[in-house]
């Protein structure tokens, strides 16, 4: 039986990100690869990531004798972030990694609740030309 942790964040790793997504982002292809890359998370309903409406749990929770331990909810949800991570990346050109120092950065951040966003104003910014925006 899948642990709580387990179906509260999927952890959908038998999914082959080249059979929903056919092509690396580059700077004409924008709308495709959206499609693409959103019709791989969304089928797996780990939309919530993206748009930070999944929360990271705390990293560290009171055992019964009031010690921090690790958060199994925490380590499931780390798994599922870092999932979708290598998803997205997976999918990008090698232009689109070379745009800035740290690729993730280009289209990945940490929002404030902790979950990974795609900056929106960065993508357009990849769609016209690679020519980056500011990150929020």
């Amino acid at each position: 039986m899948a642990s709580p942790s387990m179906l509260i964040f999927p952890y959908p790793y038998t999914i082959s990100v080249a059979n929903f997504v056919s092509l690396k982002l580059r700077a004409e292809n924008f709308l495709l690869w959206k499609t693409q890359i959103l019709a791989l998370i969304e089928s797996q309903d780990l939309q919530g990531f993206l748009t930070g409406d999944v929360i990271a749990p705390s990293e560290f929770i009171d055992d019964s004798s009031s010690q921090k331990v690790p958060n199994p909810h925490f380590i499931a949800w780390r798994k599922t972030d870092r999932l979708i991570k290598g998803w997205i990346t997976s999918t990008l050109s090698e232009s689109a990694l070379g745009l800035v120092p740290v690729p993730l950065l280009l289209l990945l951040h940490l929002t404030s609740s902790g979950g990974l966003a795609i900056d929106i104003k960065i993508l357009h910014g990849i769609r016209a030309g690679f020519a980056i925006e500011n990150v929020r």
